[in-house]
């Protein structure tokens, strides 16, 4: 069984445990997240998506978009729409794995000018020789407070 096949099937089987009698939202979150983490790295929307999935018992919050006044039944369909796409993804695209300029975590697109980000894109689009350098010199160019907000960033992310 092909690895994209096997990261389909586990996060088929995540998509099944929603519709346990015995769900837990915060174990099935934990679970998930470390699946989507390991096909689509940390920094993904995906991963963001379910991080944010709640158990709203506020009043305003009663009733999803369909009208369900279900918290509970709310999460497990946000958490099984984030998956099939999740999903439907995995069998258009390869993991985020394959691309190098897709490891470059979210947050830094925020931090670096819209100049640096670019040249860090490119630097990362070399050949391994040359990549090394293009990165030494783009960091060396970085003002060191922005280097420890990328280092910061990157250790904790959101």
């Amino acid at each position: 069984m092909s690895t994209k096949a096997q990261y389909i099937q586990l996060l088929e089987e995540q998509i099944s445990d929603l519709e346990s009698d015995q769900f837990d939202l915060d174990a099935w979150k934990g679970a998930t997240l470390s699946i989507l983490q390991r096909i689509f790295g940390a920094y993904d929307e995906k991963v963001r998506l379910v991080k944010n999935i709640r158990v709203e018992f506020g009043s305003w919050s009663l009733r999803d978009a369909r009208g369900n006044s279900d918290p509970v039944a709310s999460a497990r369909m946000q958490g099984k729409s984030i998956l099939q796409s999740a999903i439907r993804e995995l069998r258009i695209f390869e993991p985020a794995e394959e691309a190098p300029a897709q490891k470059i975590p979210l947050a830094w697109q925020h931090i670096l000018s819209a100049e640096q980000y670019a040249s860090l894109q490119a630097a990362l689009q070399k050949e391994d020789a040359t990549r090394k350098e293009g990165l030494k010199a783009l960091f060396d160019s970085i003002d060191k407070g922005v280097l420890s907000q990328l280092l910061t960033s990157s250790l904790l992310p959101a």
